[in-house]
């Protein structure tokens, strides 16, 4: 049986903020929370409710290469994809438009139609030309190729007009984590540091952005409080690389639930309930042999 209690429940939602953008925010409370000398106060991030993306491309992850063939002249060309937010359908449409610039900077007309399958998670590639420049398309090795599901290892070959699916599945739901921070707490301890904001919940990603994904997270981790009173809230929400989520003007809400360790009144209620609760099982179990 826990020995924590509920303090209070905070009903946060980022669009009654007083002040900020969406992803870092401060929220004026109506009522302080008021937080006693030698009582020991935990808090999280719980019922989160919140709209996610789940490629947040940063400069670890956004480079895709390849090579063109112009007659017997390799070409070798690679993009880098800017650093941000994208839907899987977001990210292939740049990565169209980024591909076809850059070979036609290399003196090839080369057109390039990406799709993505759902069914089997697979990121097609169709490779054709609008003039006469290039014979092949071979996928070489990079952080963005390998995400997509392509092995990078030479083998790839796409032949004027044709396509290739990716070999592997594609990695389009990748393990992505949206962390959500509070500077404006009281708090002693820390999940992990980041700019020395404390964690308030890690979220995991399970779905694309604008789904709505529902968080419960009464199994997770506590920060802990000094004693002090809380006048408002400092939200800002990152990745789990420490790069802001831009959140393209959605909303999201969650509960900041505050515990307090039992007191001594506490204990003993709790005693006296579990007391009376026996004698009024037995009672019950007598009365019922008496009906026999």
């Amino acid at each position: 049986m826990s020995n924590l209690k509920t303090h209070c429940v905070v009903e946060y939602n980022s669009r009654e903020r007083n002040s900020g953008e969406v992803e870092k925010n401060r929220v004026e409370l109506s009522q302080n929370i008021k937080l006693r000398r030698g009582v020991r106060y935990l808090a999280r991030a719980e019922n989160i409710r919140i709209p996610i993306s789940f490629f947040q491309i940063d400069s670890n992850f956004n480079t895709f290469a390849w090579t063109e063939t112009d007659g017997s002249t390799p070409h070798v060309l690679s993009v880098s994809i800017v650093q941000g937010s994208y839907t899987i359908q977001e990210l292939i449409t740049q990565l169209e438009i980024d591909m076809e610039v850059e070979s036609a900077s290399n003196g090839d007309t080369n057109t390039f139609t990406i799709s993505y399958t759902s069914f089997d998670n697979t990121v097609n590639i169709a490779y054709d030309t609008t003039g006469s420049s290039g014979t092949s398309f071979v996928i070489d090795t990079n952080t963005l190729n390998q995400s997509l599901g392509y092995l990078g290892d030479g083998t790839e070959t796409i032949t004027l007009g044709n396509n290739l699916d990716a070999s592997n599945g594609a990695e389009t739901r990748r393990k992505t984590f949206i962390n959500i921070h509070s500077s404006s707490l009281p708090i002693t301890n820390y999940f992990r540091k980041d700019g020395k904001q404390p964690i308030l919940a890690h979220v995991p990603i399970t779905g694309e952005r604008w789904d709505y994904q529902f968080y419960k997270n009464d199994m997770g981790y506590k920060v802990q409080l000094n004693s002090d009173n809380i006048n408002e809230l400092q939200v800002e929400l990152k990745d789990e690389f420490g790069n802001s989520i831009d959140m393209r003007g959605s909303d999201y809400s969650f509960q900041l639930v505050i515990y307090r360790q039992k007191n001594l009144a506490d204990l003993f209620i709790a005693g006296m309930a579990r007391l009376l609760g026996k004698n009024k099982m037995a009672k019950e179990i007598e009365d019922s042999r008496g009906l026999l």
